[in-house]
Parts: structure tokens; C-alpha cells; sequence
């Protein structure tokens, strides 16, 4: 019984073991297969992921260069639209000089006119005198007798004598050098402010070239002069300056722009002095006047596109930022000092060679 027991038990034990190698090689494999399903589906998954994450950065791709694109053309949007302003501003300042211009052009016309007419008289007397000397000697020369020869003499001085006290001819010989002289000035004049109107108002040109700022500012000074000198003693301190390298009209624009401003900043008589130097591969242009001056509240405004103390319709605002960019672009600086009731200062500083 005890032996039959025993075999038993181990029988048991036995089946016990084999069963549990059984479970455990069937949980194996269902693990094992349960793994491999996992992995295959993570791979399936990550292929999946991997995928879209490819379009998608496609996508960004695409949006990225089209947003580049887009960005091209607005900054050319921007800079075609600043150049129409800086050429709108140009032209409505001219439009606003016109009338200043055209006075200023009257003035040499009118006494070059008056000159004109003056020496149209004087060429009638003249004519009227040489005719005179002429028949005198065509009667000498047809005359024969002694007797009639001095009667003939006599009678042509006499004419011709009181012809010239007539036409006072001693102060039409002293006065003609004076009428030519003084209109060949009023013509030069004229033609001086047409060339540099015509200058100032031509719309530039894409490359720089070397230019002298002096000879800039007077060009400039001419255009605005009618704008100037009933308010403002001009007084100029300029300096022996480099050649510099820029946009010549734009910079005109500028110095136009800040001239003006001082004037109206001027209430009945003041001075603006223009003083240039130069420093260190730059140069720097100085323009100060006695006006009203800006206050402290709008000062740091100034430069500001459409800002404007002015009444409304008296300015576009447009043009210290106009003037403010033109520098920019010439890789120079603009800064202003002012304080109210004493007056303002511009400093400009331009590199020589444009960068």
C-alpha cells in the first residue's frame, strides 16, 4: 500500500510537472507571439508616424518657401512704396516752391525785359545818329564849291550836334556795358535756378555717384531761396570735404526739407547756419536756426511718418521721415537737439564712400 502510494504521489508529481511545462510553454509562446504582434504593430506605427511626420515637414517645406516668396515681394512692396514717397513728397515740396521759383525767376526776367527795351530805344537813336553822320558825308561828297562845302560842313555839325545832346549820346555809350553786363547776369541767373530746379526735381538714379555736398547745398539753397530770405539770415561755414560717395537728389531732398522747416520755424527774422566739416572717413553737415523750436513731447516724434505740428493742410508729415530714411539708406545718421524757444539743430553724418 505505502509503495502504491508513493507511486502514485510521483505519478502525480510527475503529471504535475509535465502540466506545468505545458503552461509555461504555452504562455511562452503567447507571450512570444503577443511580442511579436506589438513590435510589428509599433512598426507599423512608427512607419505610419514617420510618414506623416515627412508630409507634414513637406507641407512646412512648401509653406516656408512660399512664405519666403511672399516676403520678397512685400519687402519690394515696401521699398517701391518708399520711393513713390520719397518721389511724392519731392514733387509736392516743388509744387509748394513753385510759386517761390517762379518769383524768383520774374526777378532776373523783369530787369533783363526792362534792359531790353532800354536798348531798343538806344539802337533807334543810334541809327537815327549814323544816318545822320552818313547823309553828312554823302552831302560832302556831292558837294563842290568851297562855299557850298563849308555851308554843308556847318549845317550837317549842326544837326548832328543837336542830335547828340538829343539822345544824350555820352550816357547811352556809358550805359549800354552796364544793360549787356547786367543781363547777362540775369540770364545766368535764370539759367542757374532752371538747372538746378531741373536737378532737383529729376527722379534720380538707381547708382550712386560721387558728388560735392557743398556745391549740394548751394544748389539747394537756390531752389528754397525765395522761401528764405525774407525770414532768415543765411550764414554759411563750409569746410574742404571729400568727395561723397550717394544719391545727390535725394540728399538734396533732405537738406530742401530741414531748410524749409527752419524757416517756418522762424516767426518774423532769424539766422540758419549751414556749417559742413569733415571726420574720420565721414562727413558731417550741420544745419541750426533761431526758430521757435520743438518741445520735448514731440521731439522724439519728429521723425515719425505723418506726424506734423502744423496746421492741417500746411503739411504731408512725410518729409523729416522721408529725410530720416534717405540718410538710412546712405548708411549715415540723423539726430536733432532742439528745446523750445531756442531754436534747432540737425547734424547729419554721411561715410565717404557710402558705407
Amino acid at each position: 500500500m505505502k509503495n502504491i502510494s508513493r507511486s502514485l504521489r510521483k505519478s502525480k508529481g510527475n503529471n504535475a510537472q509535465s502540466n506545468h511545462r505545458d503552461d509555461f510553454d504555452r504562455e511562452y509562446e503567447l507571450t512570444a507571439g503577443l511580442h511579436e504582434q506589438i513590435v510589428e504593430e509599433s512598426y507599423a506605427r512608427l512607419k505610419e508616424k514617420a510618414a506623416r511626420l515627412e508630409a507634414s515637414e513637406q507641407k512646412y517645406r512648401q509653406m516656408a518657401a512660399s512664405l519666403e516668396i511672399e516676403l520678397q515681394k512685400k519687402v519690394q512692396e515696401i521699398k517701391e512704396t518708399q520711393s513713390q514717397l520719397i518721389h511724392q513728397e519731392k514733387m509736392a515740396s516743388i509744387g509748394h516752391l513753385a510759386a517761390g521759383v517762379a518769383h524768383e525767376i520774374n526777378n532776373p526776367m523783369g530787369f533783363v525785359s526792362s534792359n531790353l527795351n532800354t536798348l531798343k530805344e538806344y539802337e533807334k537813336d543810334i541809327r537815327s545818329l549814323v544816318e545822320h553822320y552818313r547823309s553828312f558825308l554823302s552831302g560832302l561828297n556831292e558837294t563842290m564849291a568851297a562855299e557850298e562845302v563849308r555851308k554843308a560842313i556847318t549845317g550837317g555839325l549842326e544837326r548832328i550836334i543837336k542830335l547828340e545832346e538829343e539822345i544824350d549820346i555820352d550816357f547811352i555809350l556809358e550805359d549800354l556795358p552796364n544793360l549787356i553786363e547786367e543781363s547777362l547776369e540775369g540770364a545766368g541767373r535764370i539759367n542757374k535756378i532752371v538747372i538746378d530746379l531741373k536737378d532737383f526735381a529729376h527722379p534720380g538714379e538707381d547708382e550712386q555717384k560721387f558728388a560735392d555736398i557743398n556745391k549740394n547745398l548751394d544748389s539747394t539753397l537756390n531752389i528754397v531761396w525765395n522761401e528764405l530770405k525774407y525770414k532768415a539770415k543765411i550764414t554759411k561755414d563750409y569746410g574742404e570735404l571729400p568727395l561723397v560717395k550717394c544719391y545727390s537728389q535725394q540728399l538734396n531732398q533732405v537738406f530742401m526739407n530741414i531748410l524749409v522747416n527752419a524757416a517756418q520755424a522762424i516767426d518774423e527774422k532769424g539766422e540758419i547756419k549751414i556749417t559742413t566739416i569733415s571726420e574720420d572717413e565721414h562727413i558731417k553737415i550741420t544745419i541750426s536756426d533761431t526758430g521757435s523750436g520743438i518741445s520735448e513731447t514731440n521731439l522724439s516724434k519728429i521723425f515719425d511718418p505723418f506726424f506734423t505740428t502744423k496746421e492741417v493742410g500746411k503739411g504731408t508729415g512725410l518729409g523729416l521721415n522721408v529725410a530720416y530714411n534717405i540718410i538710412n539708406k546712405h548708411n549715415g545718421t540723423i539726430e536733432v537737439k532742439s528745446r523750445l524757444g531756442s531754436g534747432t539743430t540737425f547734424s547729419i553724418r554721411l561715410p565717404v564712400n557710402g558705407h
